[in-house]
């Protein structure tokens, strides 16, 4: 007789068998693959960097750490394919993040290091960017913020 529990907190399963040796075995549950989509502006192919940020999920409108790992879809990432010079110039906290990043831990998409932008959503993320680009969405923030 074996019983079966899956712990969500923990993305694993619990089999216990009711035997004369009662053993416990713990089977953990392969989170899934994240699913990857490039923004339509900023995805330079001579970027030097792919930042990713998440897309909450249309389901939920949470992101994919907030819900419940046992019934959530994998979680979907827009990519921004971009310069570390350009960010850096514009941000101390991006040049900081560049300096201080280990290249023997980095992650790698399309050739490029990739640096999951954690607890960032898709979308005001785009628009920092934007503004940094001084793409077509940036003269509307700057009106905003000029207001």
């Amino acid at each position: 007789d074996i019983r079966v529990e899956f712990l969500s907190s923990a993305r694993c399963y619990v089999l216990t068998s009711r035997h004369k040796l009662s053993r416990q075995y713990v089977i953990m549950s392969q989170p899934a693959e994240p699913v990857f989509e490039q923004h339509s502006q900023l995805y330079f192919e001579d970027g030097d960097v792919i930042l990713a940020a998440e897309i909450p999920s249309r389901a939920t409108g949470q992101p994919s750490h907030e819900t419940d790992p046992s019934t959530a879809p994998p979680p979907t990432h827009r990519l921004f394919r971009v310069h570390k010079t350009i960010l850096a110039i514009h941000s101390s906290v991006f040049a900081n993040m560049f300096k201080d990043a280990s290249p023997m831990q980095t992650e790698v998409h399309d050739g490029v290091p990739l640096v999951t932008m954690v607890g960032d959503d898709a979308d005001p993320f785009a628009r920092l960017l934007q503004l940094v680009y001084q793409l077509p969405y940036a003269s509307e923030c700057t009106t905003l913020l000029a207001s």
